[in-house]
């Protein structure tokens, strides 16, 4: 396996297991009530695909590293971090919206799938 199929394989384990932590949490304490909500439950559906594909592709990719094998993973990984980006903004804004009372936090899910998702 080469280095490039290695750092696939290691961004696609990142967006596999970051679709499944919590994505974003609410805290109200003064109402006693708290959520939250894993990646699996809104976009991290699309980027834990993501993965899996390119974990497939990672494992089961016999050749040598070309062309193909790089822009292949490449836009993947670009419409997975597009994703994650956009739900990064989401999550930041209303965090930032978050009433007197009710403390929003952006999960481990959505920095590791980043991660995942740079690799």
């Amino acid at each position: 396996m080469h280095r490039g199929q290695q750092l696939a394989l290691l961004g696609a384990l990142a967006l596999l297991v970051g679709a499944l932590l919590p994505w974003a949490s609410v805290t109200s304490p003064i109402l006693g009530l708290s959520l939250s909500k894993a990646g699996y439950e809104g976009d991290g559906m699309f980027t834990g695909a993501i993965g899996l594909v390119l974990l497939l592709g990672s494992v089961l990719y016999k050749g040598e590293p070309g062309r193909i094998y790089s822009i292949g993973t490449s836009i993947l990984a670009f419409l997975g971090g597009a994703i994650l980006l956009y739900d990064f903004s989401n999550i930041s804004s209303l965090t930032s919206q978050a009433g007197q009372g009710v403390m929003t936090s952006i999960g481990p899910g959505v920095y590791l799938s980043i991660v995942g998702g740079g690799r």
